[in-house]
């Protein structure tokens, strides 16, 4: 018999979690840790947001939402993470994940979410509205080939005393997800509580005042540092991203850069590094364009001089109709989160919707938004 879709009950929690390290992890040789790699989205209070399907007693379909607020340059937004998606290999076929998308995508509009961002570009995402939206600069460097002018900052791994600093460089930070300080220590602490997890963190200081901290993931069989997340003074950040790397005998560090983040991109350059083509960190959803455009209104204001320059007429299905300053707009409702954060240069789907902005209609330079990325609070 078929249960679902609807939220894991507490006592299938582990089933759920067992779920996704054998569909994940199985046969990499890697232990099973996902449950404590995301432990913001596989725990009780989360538990109505873990979907899933059932049968025969048995969770073999989920999809994983996590729920938080996100703030872009003094606007706060509710935005939705999924993640984790994945079919029991003996179920596969049956449109229990698109089930499980569909529940997803309506469970959190009717929370309130303007914003969703999905890791991955599969169609199955793209089927519920996800575009390729944001525009972000992955850079992979060989270590050795940095040079910081940043000579007197000391750098020390995270211990647990440091979390204030830790807190008081990413609170200056013009574009963050809101935390709680016991959600910060549980996302930096992961490998301490799990000494399978290949995560660390590393601060840079000076005088005691801390500048900048990288949180990175181990690949030890690629030899790789990806720096999930990253706060701080630039010229820090590169300090920090030219000696982790070395300190750990990685050779090759990976980091990805929102395309508003000028300062360091311009550091990178007088590196040497050619700046690459833009991509999407994930594809993204706006779900809620009412709410979403009301609560960005202070943000485009400020770029236009001109109070909610962007308003919703109305929504039909699968249509957006918007005023804009200077005139009306209609697209489809996938598109509007590229109208508002912009398409990448490099696409993996190439007939996704395009958005040409017609500079009469008098945005200027207001869009696109800054791009967020996930941080440690990917899932």
């Amino acid at each position: 018999m078929t249960d679902g879709p609807r939220a894991a009950r507490l006592n299938e929690l582990p089933k759920v979690v067992q779920l996704v390290n054998e569909v994940f992890l199985d046969g990499l040789g890697v232990p099973p840790v996902l449950g404590e790699f995301f432990p913001q989205l596989f725990n009780e209070r989360n538990i109505e947001n873990i979907r899933v399907i059932v049968e025969d007693g048995k969770p073999i379909s989920h999809v994983g939402i996590w729920e938080g607020d996100l703030l872009i340059y003094g606007s706060w937004f509710k935005v939705g993470m999924i993640g984790c998606v994945c079919t029991h290999r003996n179920y596969r076929g049956r449109g229990y994940a698109s089930a499980l998308m569909k529940d997803a995508f309506d469970k959190m509009k009717k929370d309130g979410v303007d914003i969703v961002f999905v890791t991955g570009f599969k169609n199955l995402y793209r089927r519920v509205g996800c575009v390729e939206a944001g525009r972000v600069h992955v850079y992979r460097i060989p270590s050795g080939n940095l040079h910081s002018e940043e000579k007197n900052s000391e750098i020390t791994p995270y211990t647990p005393d440091k979390m204030k600093d830790l807190v008081e460089i990413y609170q200056r930070e013009p574009v963050r997800y809101r935390r709680t300080l016991e959600e910060f220590k549980i996302l930096v602490e992961r490998d301490l509580r799990c000494p399978d997890i290949l995560l660390k963190t590393f601060i840079a200081s000076e005088a005691d005042r801390p500048l900048a901290y990288v949180s990175i993931g181990l690949v030890p069989d690629e030899k790789v540092v990806r720096v999930l997340e990253y706060a701080g003074s630039p010229r820090a950040v590169l300090h920090l991203v030219e000696n982790v790397p070395r300190t750990l005998k990685i050779d090759l560090v990976e980091l990805t850069v929102p395309f508003q983040d000028l300062e360091l991109l311009n550091l990178f350059e007088k590196q040497g590094l050619e700046r690459r083509p833009s991509e999407a960190h994930v594809i993204m959803a706006v779900i809620n364009p009412e709410s979403f455009l009301e609560k960005a209104g202070l943000y485009l204001e400020e770029r236009i001089g001109e109070q909610s320059p962007l308003k919703v007429i109305s929504t039909e299905t699968g249509k957006l109709r918007l005023k804009i300053r200077k005139g009306e707009m209609e697209l489809d409702s996938e598109a509007s989160a590229l109208l508002l954060f912009g398409a990448p240069d490099n696409l993996r789907n190439q007939n996704q919707p395009r958005i040409e902005l017609n500079e009469a209609l008098g945005l200027g330079k207001a869009l696109p938004l800054p791009t967020p990325t996930c941080g440690l609070n990917y899932v």
